[in-house]
């Protein structure tokens, strides 16, 4: 969604008055249901639509739902806005006892809300990817990611403050892309539309985030077990921690002409001879 704003531009030799517009940001409160018990879980500042796939792909990224059998309703709320509710079957198991992790997200940090490093857990298969997944793809292939993602990226193109995050197969098809003022939402949105499809783990898939790579969006993709994600900037220390622990292939800088392989080379053809 867009908003439109009046502003003044200054230079150096006048004052304009200009129109402008601006990426939209919302809260959304996304609640839980199970038995006759619901409660809220979290509330994240988010560009509106696409709720329930930013709903089900934070929800499967935590490790509280693992398949959409656990799922037995997901839709907004009846009669609050920007509220989101997600059923879930009586018996699951539930271990939210570590409630700092949840509260506020906001559209800046995937991580706010956990008191420190030490208890961030990342809910992810034991199997690490570098022993289960050969998958690979070519240099070539990556290079023409960036100007695909350019295409597709409508908000960002109008207001120049959204996130972008989107999903290749590994011949280079683009197969969907969100925007939205949070990075770590615009990854949820995409997780969790595969997710809503039964199509996790993602082990033929590629990720593209728009920005840098950090801790929290590596979180999320080892859960859905992805094996090579592209970043258009900087990865963090902890973001090539996690890929190298989990066996994903991490990738930053992407430019037109060159990239940085910051782990597991050998998922890219040609780079170890």
């Amino acid at each position: 969604m867009i908003h439109p704003t009046s502003l003044h531009r200054v230079d150096a030799s006048q004052v304009q008055s200009k129109r402008d517009l601006l990426a939209f940001e919302e809260p959304l409160e996304i609640r839980l249901l199970q038995g006759q018990e619901e409660f809220p879980l979290l509330v994240t500042m988010r560009t509106p639509g696409h709720d329930r796939e930013l709903s089900l792909g934070f929800l499967f990224c935590e490790g509280i739902i693992t398949s959409m059998d656990d799922v037995l309703n997901a839709g907004p709320c009846a009669t609050a806005e920007n509220v989101f509710k997600v059923q879930l079957r009586d018996d699951l198991q539930l271990d939210l006892d570590q409630s700092e992790r949840y509260g506020v997200s906001y559209s800046s940090c995937g991580v706010c809300g956990k008191t420190s490093l030490e208890k961030l857990k990342i809910v992810a298969p034991t199997q690490k990817l570098r022993g289960v997944c050969q998958s690979s793809t070519k240099r070539e292939t990556i290079l023409k990611m960036s100007s695909a993602m350019r295409n597709e990226q409508q908000a960002f193109t109008l207001t120049g403050g959204i996130h972008a995050c989107g999903i290749f197969d590994l011949q280079g098809e683009l197969l969907s892309v969100y925007e939205d003022i949070g990075r770590h939402n615009a990854l949820d949105k995409v997780l969790g539309q595969e997710f809503f499809r039964r199509q996790t783990p993602l082990r033929e898939r590629m990720i593209f985030l728009s920005g840098r790579a950090s801790f929290e969006l590596l979180q999320k993709v080892a859960v859905a077990e992805v094996p090579i994600v592209v970043a258009a900037g900087a990865p963090s220390n902890l973001a090539v921690k996690v890929a190298e622990e989990f066996g994903i292939t991490l990738i930053g800088f992407l430019r037109n002409d060159s990239f940085n392989i910051y782990s597991h080379p050998q998922r890219v053809d040609g780079v170890l001879q």
